[in-house]
């Protein structure tokens, strides 16, 4: 498999395990946007051409294959955004903002990324409604209890993450969009983390909103996806204007377009959708069902290894595609450093989850995270170097 990624041509000795903050792209999706850039490259929606139109062709039909990737169904339901931050941006400014008003309320799980909660501080300040955090069960989890209790009239909003950026663990989606609905709140789900790691049906999930991005699924940076119900689309505010996403315009008034393009006015990243469809081909021809147990297969392996070294602490249970871990009384920045010697790559910190950590009382963790290109050898490789950083830094 790695044969299929140029980055491993590049850093052969090199074991990638940060795919949680951006996956590697196989060939098969350079060369397919670049051959969109050297035979296709033409801007969509924009007069009569031949070279316009095909433009606009090639948009709509990886608009459909993106559709039933997810279970959406209606192409016009998909907006598409540079990233999935951008994504749960465009809920809460150009849907939830619409509705909020003084003594309504915004349920946000306290585990979720920083792009799923900085908006509705934003947005509870903006509208005079009350943010009010989704408390976590002790492994980190959603507390589903805490949730039906905090449930009301009065909610108006419920974002949540699918599957957590920190400890790997898949939340309850369908279950919390049933419990939400029964009091009328709409659900706005982070999906960065589970698309392309496991089956997504955003129709039996009941969804109202499902954001994601396509550079941590093997597709290129700056694309993202917003899936949302059509009816709530219809409602929703754009957040830039311009080209593109108007049907007439006189010098003091405007008509939107139609769906989906009210939200994408200007020159949308056509080379990015190519890539962003390929790469679900590339998924496809793999299948979601052998990417999810080959991911649980290495978990299942660094966990039962990490498990066999004293020094450390693994956070988190049923974790999916990453693992957290942290050598006792060792700063996570200094683990990284020695892994990173030793040609290991993950990621550090907080994890764009600064209350989760305070959550868990942590200063951080060590996030190792799997892509299809890797094997049992990357965590063999993770293991010795763990050891090495034990050897180095930890002490009693």
């Amino acid at each position: 498999m790695k044969k299929q990624f140029p980055y491993f041509k590049s850093n052969p000795s090199s074991a990638y395990l940060d795919s949680a903050a951006t996956s590697q792209k196989p060939k098969s999706v350079l060369a397919k946007m670049d051959a969109y850039y050297q035979k296709n490259n033409a801007n969509t929606g924009r007069g009569v051409s031949t070279a316009g139109n095909l433009a606009s062709q090639i948009l709509a039909d990886n608009r459909q294959i993106v559709a039933d990737f997810i279970g959406a169904g209606d192409a016009k339901s998909i907006i598409f955004s540079k990233n999935c931050t951008e994504s749960l941006n465009l809920v809460a400014f150009g849907f939830a903002r619409n509705i909020l008003k003084l003594g309504d309320i915004i349920l946000v799980s306290r585990g979720v990324h920083h792009a799923n909660l900085m908006p509705w501080q934003v947005i509870a300040k903006q509208t005079g409604a009350e943010l009010v955090a989704i408390e976590l069960n002790q492994f980190g989890q959603i507390d589903l209890d805490d949730l039906a209790k905090k449930l009301s009239k009065k909610v108006k909003i419920v974002a949540v993450g699918h599957v957590s950026n920190v400890l790997g663990h898949q939340n309850p989606v369908e279950q919390i969009v049933k419990m939400s609905h029964q009091f009328g709140a709409k659900v706005v789900v982070d999906g960065a983390q589970a698309v392309g790691h496991m089956p997504v049906d955003v129709t039996k999930l009941d969804a109202d909103f499902y954001a994601f991005s396509a550079h941590k699924m093997y597709g290129p940076t700056g694309i993202g996806v917003l899936y949302g119900r059509v009816e709530l689309l219809e409602q929703m505010s754009p957040l830039i204007y311009g080209g593109g996403m108007i049907s007439e315009v006189t010098f003091d008034w405007f008509e939107l377009t139609k769906l989906p393009h009210r939200f994408e006015a200007g020159t949308v990243d056509v080379a990015g959708v190519v890539g962003l469809g390929e790469a679900i081909r590339f998924i496809n021809k793999i299948g979601l069902n052998k990417i999810q147990q080959h991911d649980r297969d290495l978990v299942d392996q660094l966990i039962s290894n990490l498990a066999e070294i004293p020094a450390v602490e693994v956070y988190g249970k049923n974790q999916l595609s990453l693992v957290s871990f942290n050598i006792k009384n060792v700063h996570p920045h200094d683990l990284a450093h020695v892994l990173d010697e030793n040609k290991i790559t993950v990621r550090s910190g907080k994890h764009c989850a600064m209350p989760l950590s305070d959550h868990l009382r942590l200063p951080g963790t060590v996030r190792a995270s799997f892509g299809i290109y890797n094997d049992s050898s990357d965590v063999d490789k993770l293991i010795a170097a763990v050891k090495t950083a034990v050897d180095k830094l930890y002490v009693k």
